[in-house]
This record gives structure tokens, sequence and C-alpha cells, in this order.
């Protein structure tokens, strides 16, 4: 009898077995060619290709995105559903406008495919220009004195075997001022760019225009930017908190900077935030005051609140300040 019922376990197990064993459906991805050479091309050329891949699961393929590595990279429309055997392709483009030299871009596959839920497609170029530029733009460092001249330059390098004959330079902005060295004849020239005196505050910006003489590249145009910092800055411009009611005290602080090389003096520094403590902490250079700021448990944050800090310099430029004490609601 005990053989017997073993025998009947066994069969039963045997006719069982392909239902208690079966693996379940899933998608699987996958990419024809995931990594696309254009090899060497002109700067300025459009690349064009196809993100080819397929569902070889049993199961629906879900993608739920598709994504560009940078802003210079962009798809087609792609399905948001992938049937078992069926193949997809996307176009997918690659602005080469900005760029020189060998360039790596990529495309991010996220999908529901359970072995590979994020996966790569890649392009890859070798980027080519007529006329090199080291520096299209000339970014000069923070400013602080308005009376100083500031300079920055950039090499311009002739990539063809035609002679480059550089017109002089054009700038839209007369704060700036420019200059042309030849560094090889028809081959390569440094250009310096200087900023005018007295320097306005804020943010000044140039297009400088060069024609070429290079068939492929008749027009050149390299930018400058410079920006003078104010005499006295307030930093931060606000102070924000995450928590609508501070579970626990908190510091804050705001630093008033001079750029003029003058002493900075704060004074009077008061708000009208529940509890709040406030102390001032000069530098021993006299050049900046740091404020601090404790704010107590359980002070409640609301729109309506109009919590400020406010105080007053030495400087007549910023005779007077003050910071908003807002709820962000970010962490």
């Amino acid at each position: 009898m005990r053989l017997l019922s073993h025998a009947r376990a066994v069969l039963a197990l045997l006719l069982l077995g392909p239902a208690v064993f079966a693996v379940a459906a899933a998608p699987k991805l996958v990419i024809k060619q995931r990594v696309h050479d254009f090899g060497a091309v002109e700067q300025g050329q459009p690349l064009e290709t196809k993100l080819e891949f397929s569902n070889a699961g049993d199961a629906v393929l879900h993608v739920v995105e598709l994504a560009p590595s940078c802003g210079c990279t962009t798809t087609g429309d792609w399905p948001h559903e992938v049937q078992p055997g069926e193949a997809v392709s996307v176009p997918v483009k690659v602005d080469t406008a900005h760029f020189i030299g060998l360039i790596g871009k990529t495309v991010a596959l996220r999908t529901d495919d359970p072995s590979e839920p994020t996966a790569y497609f890649e392009l890859r170029a070798k980027i080519s220009t007529p006329i090199s530029i080291a520096a299209s733009m000339l970014i000069f460092p923070a400013a602080s004195d308005p009376a100083q001249t500031y300079t920055r330059s950039t090499t311009i390098r002739n990539e063809t075997t035609e002679p480059m004959k550089l017109t002089a330079p054009v700038s839209d902005n007369p704060l700036f001022h420019t200059e042309l060295k030849t560094v090889i004849p028809d081959k390569e020239y440094e250009l310096v760019v200087s900023t005018g005196t007295p320097l306005p505050e804020g943010t000044q910006s140039a297009r400088i225009v060069m024609e070429t003489g290079v068939t492929k590249m008749p027009k050149i145009t390299i930018e400058a930017v410079v920006t003078l910092l104010p005499a006295v800055q307030i930093a931060p411009t606000q102070m924000a908190f995450t928590s609508a009611t501070l579970p626990a005290a908190e510091k804050r602080f705001a630093v008033v900077m001079s750029h003029r090389g003058v002493d900075i003096q704060v004074s009077d520094v008061t708000t009208n935030a529940p509890g709040a403590q406030i102390a001032t902490t000069p530098a021993p250079d006299h050049r900046q005051t740091t404020i601090t700021v404790t704010f107590p448990a359980g002070m409640e944050i609301k729109p309506d609140s109009h919590f400020v800090l406010r105080g007053k310099t030495n400087q007549p430029s910023l005779p007077t300040f003050e910071i908003p004490i807002v709820y962000s609601g970010l962490r």
C-alpha cells in the first residue's frame, strides 16, 4: 500500500510539474546596435540615425522613458508599449554646432525589463571645424574695481589649407576693446579683449565678429561677458525654511560684503520674527560682516507672516537692507 501511495504521489508531481515550476512571463529589451559611430564630421553638420530595439520576451515591454544625456541630442516619438516579438525604430538627432573633437552622447532607455531596467544607446563622432577657436566665449572673473582694466584672450586657428585673412574685430559693445595679434600668418591668431573704464555695475556683454576669408567658415563670432560686483553685496537674498513650524531652533546666516576695498559697518540689525536672536561679527579686515540669526523652536512661518531682517550700513550705495524670511516648502 505504501509503495502504491508513493507511486501515485510521484505521478501527481509529474502531472503538476509544468504548473508548479512555470516561469512568469517577462519582457526582454534587445537593442540592435548599442553604439553608433558617425566618424569624422564637420562642426554644425546635423547627425541623424535610428535607435532600433525589440521585445524578445513573452510579455509586453513598457518603455518608461528615452532620456538623452544633453539638450544637443533629441529623439523622435517612441511607443510606450512594445508587444512580444515587435521591433521599434526611433529617430535620433545630434546637434554638433557647439562641439569640436571627439564627442560621446547617450540615450538612456528605461523600461520594465527586469534584467536591465536601464540600457544605453551611445552616439560617437569626431567633430572637425574649418576654424577652431580655443574659447568662443570669454568669461571674465567677477570684477570689483570699476577703474581696473580686465583682459582675456583666445586663439583662433585655421584648420584648412586655404589662407585665413582675418579682418579687424568689430565689437557691438564699445566697452570692450579688441586687439588681434598674428602668431602664424594666415594660420593662427590671438584675439585679446579688454574692458574699458569706468566699468558699469552689473553684467556687460559683447559679440565680436570677424570675417575670415575661409570659404567654409567666412565669419566667426566670439562673445565676451564681464560682471562688476556691487559696492556692497548682501548674501543670501532671502532666508528660506523648509518647515512651516520649526521643530527645533535653527540658525541662518547673512553676509554683508564690501567689494570696493573700504571698511563696511553694519548697524541696527532687527527682525520682526518673534523670539529670534541676532548677532553680528565683523571680519578682521572689516571688509565683511556676518549676521547670525537664531530662530526659536516652534516659530511658525506663514505666507502672510512677512518676516524680514533689516539693517543699515555705512555705505551710501546701500544705506539700508532688507532680507525676507520665508517658507519655501522645498527640501
